[in-house]
């Protein structure tokens, strides 16, 4: 309680100062800030909210409902904490510049053009990196022979010859026993993200012989974006570019909890993260006070909408890996013909640099084949703009 009222009496006393302090500003007496045929120049800091994001799909859960009234379901396999991760982008504090001229004036408005340049920084962040390895790696097994850490041939061209018993591991782990699935997910920061917007407007300015001045205003513009990848990512992208990928493919029936390997190896595509520059439109609503001759303070409340998105794409699909669809059906639903489960992408030869246990105490650093989902899409740099800045009319 002592706390409380040392910290309820420090607003106390400073209260009746800022409540002076600012009777005294507003009986200033001011002239009308006129500003048709006059230049006014700004500066203003604050933040944008992008709001957008790329949805975990980890948590879904694929329910049938049979005949008889009991349901059996399939989960996805990564964790559910993905689902509490989304892909999102951050930002830090946006500065910006402007310069304004007064073009016209009616009796209770005023038109005015702009034009401006802001500057911040935007993370790519919670990329969801999900992944169960082999228990029995088949691609070690199948090249620990040969001197090229690469070789020409594919493993399709290899199975014929092989022991059965060394592609079990793929079996193994996507559900051939109690806990033999662990998998593991990794929200992973991608990068940073330069932004430079250029834009123009016209606003619209009411009650120009009045100290207190609300606005619009609508314009548009070029947003320069230069990208700089983590160094996580750049892991990512080089392990994976060097690896080998044949996606699963389900059995038909209600559920497929278990998988099959379909189609032939091939190449995966570099992982691809594409930040482009891109055109945009916004509006703005304002309210500027006149502090003082020829000073003004202002707060704006924004939205813009760009042309284009930032992409996160590996082997150039948004995801990789089909996750499991997120709904009900019915045991006669034609739908329950088709494979419904999640299937991932299995990288049969390369995949993410793991450290490897071989004794005690004993480790070796090697890529690790398995099943791998990687949560890509797009997001989109538009979003809310506020900002607090000064005037002053020339």
């Amino acid at each position: 309680m002592k706390r409380s009222k040392r910290h309820f009496g420090g607003w106390g006393l400073i209260a009746p100062f800022v409540l002076v302090l600012v009777a005294a500003i507003s009986a200033m007496p001011l002239q009308a800030e006129e500003v048709k045929g006059r230049w006014r120049i700004e500066a203003n800091i604050g933040g944008v909210d992008p709001g957008d994001s790329i949805p975990s799909q980890s948590a879904n859960r694929q329910r049938v409902r049979l005949n008889d009234g009991r349901f059996i379901w399939n989960e996805d396999p990564r964790p559910d904490v993905g689902a509490t991760l989304d892909g999102r982008l951050s930002t830090d504090t946006r500065f910006e510049m402007r310069v304004s001229y007064g073009l016209a004036a009616w009796k209770n408005v005023e038109l005015l053009l702009s034009a401006g340049v802001s500057s911040y920084n935007m993370g790519v962040d919670n990329i969801e990196v999900a992944y169960a390895l082999d228990i029995r790696d088949p691609g070690w097994s199948l090249y620990q022979g040969n001197t090229e850490p690469r070789v020409e041939q594919t493993l399709a061209e290899f199975f014929p010859h092989v022991n059965p018993l060394l592609l079990q591991s793929f079996a193994s782990d996507q559900g051939g026993g109690p806990g033999r699935e662990v998998w593991t997910m990794e929200p992973v920061q991608a990068g940073l993200i330069e932004v430079i917007p250029v834009s123009v407007g016209a606003t619209l300015r009411f009650r120009p012989t009045k100290r207190f001045n609300p606005y619009i205003t609508v314009g548009g513009g070029y947003l320069f974006a230069d990208y700089r990848a983590s160094e996580r990512w750049k892991e990512i992208t080089r392990d994976l570019d060097r690896s080998l990928v044949r996606y699963t493919a389900g059995t038909n029936g209600v559920l497929t909890p278990n998988r099959v390997l379909g189609g032939r190896w091939r190449d995966i595509k570099q992982p691809e993260i594409r930040v482009p520059n891109s055109t945009f439109v916004e509006a703005r609503v304002g309210a500027e006070w006149q502090w003082r001759s020829k000073t003004a303070i202002f707060t704006e409340l924004g939205f813009f909408w760009a042309q284009d998105n930032i992409t996160v794409e590996v082997d150039g699909r948004p995801r990789f890996g089909k996750p499991t669809p997120n709904f009900q059906v019915d045991e006669g639903d034609a739908r329950r013909l088709f494979p419904l489960g999640g299937r991932p992408a299995y990288i049969g030869v390369g995949g993410l640099t793991t450290r490897v246990r071989l004794g005690a105490n004993n480790f070796v650093v090697k890529q690790q084949p398995g099943e791998y989902y990687v949560n890509g899409g797009t997001l989109d740099y538009g979003g809310f703009i506020f900002t607090l800045g000064v005037r002053f009319t020339l």
